[in-house]
Order: structure tokens, then sequence, then C-alpha cells
């Protein structure tokens, strides 16, 4: 079973909760308003799930101009704009 969180006026996200492994193929992450279309944040944890996740969710209507994507890191799920670096040594 799952539910969603409300983490209180300070907080930067909402966060789903599940109690068992979570499907999350076919799942589309939208903003929900104006100001959710740009966040001022890079990394939020939108959901937990104690059996872990299957399946990626989509990302659309983001208009902030960053790259975000969806991590998976134990049993969180991150909306994140994280990114990493290559280094080539010769």
């Amino acid at each position: 079973m799952a539910h969603a969180q409300r983490l209180g006026a300070g907080s930067a996200s909402d966060t789903l909760i599940a109690n068992e492994p979570l499907d999350l193929t076919g799942l589309i992450i939208r903003p929900s308003d104006l100001a959710s279309e740009k966040p001022i944040g890079n990394n939020y944890v939108i959901a937990t799930a104690v059996g872990g996740f299957t399946g990626l969710p989509t990302i659309e209507g983001f208009t902030d101009g960053k790259n975000w994507k969806v991590i998976r890191k134990g049993n969180q799920l991150l909306l994140s704009t994280q990114g990493g670096i290559i280094l080539i040594l010769r």
C-alpha cells in the first residue's frame, strides 16, 4: 500500500511512501502547477519503497532549463539534476 506524505510548510517536496515494492512502469512525473515547473533545488526525494522499485517513470513539463532525471538510490527515488564528469587521462 502506498500513500503520499505532506512534509510540511518548510519542506521542498511531498513524498510517496510504499510499504512494499513499487512498480513505476508507465508513471509520468510532471509539475502540478506553475511554481513547480521551475523548482529552486536540484535534488528531491519523491518516493520511498520498502521493497525497492521496478521500472522507471518518464519526466515532462519542467521549464527551468535544467536536465531533470530520475535516480534510484537504494529504496529512494530522487528527482535530480545531478550530473557527472568523465575524465580521460592519458
